[in-house]
């Protein structure tokens, strides 16, 4: 049996866990193991859900416990998120995560801790979990230098600029329909200054081009200064205007930049405004499209999953690594 922990009973994890327990026949079978949710932690009570079974308010149970195997981050912010990941690689629980924040700004100190340890963190959900893509630049693309990561990476956004180019809504408009609808978090800040963006971007450049980028040396620009008139304009030039993260590599040298760009309808990157994702890496291969197809929880399922046969056949996904060491960071 694998027993897992669960950080965070909100849209996320209450997915992961429910998800566990309706499919965990399947589920088991594919990971060759029993996936067991021993704990749910979260402030909050829940009367009536059969969480209530599992929930917990105070993570030294969980840090305390031996028997958990795989801590399920899924609380999102950098604290007290980063604290509760690093005590658990430091006992040995291997540890997956959608956290971009803090997959963005601890990423390196988390792996290197989880590499010592001989154990897992896995960030798949992290960004772009719904295509997924980071799982397809460090093992499909391992053969192939990547030139330029381009597309859209944040979804509310993206809504928003929709609704303001085709009905020609005000931003304050848009954005508390998005909020009502759910696509926009309460403080939406994150998202409509494009921090959610260059956390990204940030993530999937480490990545791709195997050294280490400070999403805070990113130059970002949100979507708060576009208005209605500049969509029409656009359109007039045949033009979009979707929140676009470029990063170009070119004579030894990868600029960075997070911003509302104005795009030819017809160009070959994510520009459509149906959840598209991080979309064209590029060398011999032809551009590659990759549309954001599933819900978050699903990927971070799968990392529950790879885990899980972590523990039936002992290996250790050496997959997200940004070589630091290489490079000289650490």
């Amino acid at each position: 049996m694998v027993n897992i922990a669960v950080l965070g009973y909100g849209t996320v994890g209450s997915g992961v866990v429910e998800v566990i327990n309706t499919n965990h026949k399947s589920i088991n079978k594919r990971a060759g193991a029993e996936i067991n949710v021993k704990y749910v932690l979260d402030l909050r009570d829940f009367p009536g859900d059969p969480v209530e079974k599992v929930l917990v308010h105070d993570y030294e149970i969980i840090a305390n416990d031996p028997e958990v195997d795989i801590v399920v981050e899924v609380m999102g912010g950098i604290e007290p998120a980063y604290t509760f990941v690093k005590r658990a690689l430091e006992s040995g629980k291997s540890v997956c995560t959608s956290n971009k924040a803090l997959v963005a700004k601890h990423g390196p100190e988390l792996m290197e801790i989880a590499s010592a340890k001989n154990i897992n963190f896995l960030f798949e959900a992290s960004c772009g979990g719904g295509i997924p893509i980071i799982r397809v630049i460090n093992s499909s693309l391992t053969g192939d230098e990547i030139d330029d990561v381009t597309g859209i990476l944040n979804g509310t956004t993206n809504y928003m600029l929709y609704k303001m180019s085709t009905e020609g809504c005000e931003f304050d408009t848009v954005l508390k329909e998005a909020q009502q609808k759910g696509y926009a978090e309460a403080d939406p800040t994150a998202d409509v200054e494009g921090y959610d963006a260059c956390r990204k971007i940030a993530i999937l450049s480490s990545l791709a081009y195997e050294r280490y980028f400070d999403f805070e040396d990113i130059y970002t620009e949100g979507i708060t200064k576009i208005t209605p008139e500049d969509m029409e304009y656009a359109a007039k030039l045949g033009r979009k205007c979707p929140l676009s993260v470029e990063g170009v590599h070119k004579n030894g040298k990868i600029p960075f930049v997070v911003h509302g760009l104005w795009h030819v309808q017809n160009l070959n990157v994510a520009v459509k405004y149906n959840r598209c994702e991080a979309d064209r890496l590029v060398d011999r291969i032809d551009p590659l499209k990759f549309p954001d197809t599933f819900k978050q929880f699903w990927t971070v399922l799968g990392s529950c999953i790879q885990n899980g046969v972590k523990f039936r056949d002992g290996a250790v996904f050496h997959l997200y690594d940004f070589n630091f060491r290489q490079k000289g960071f650490l």
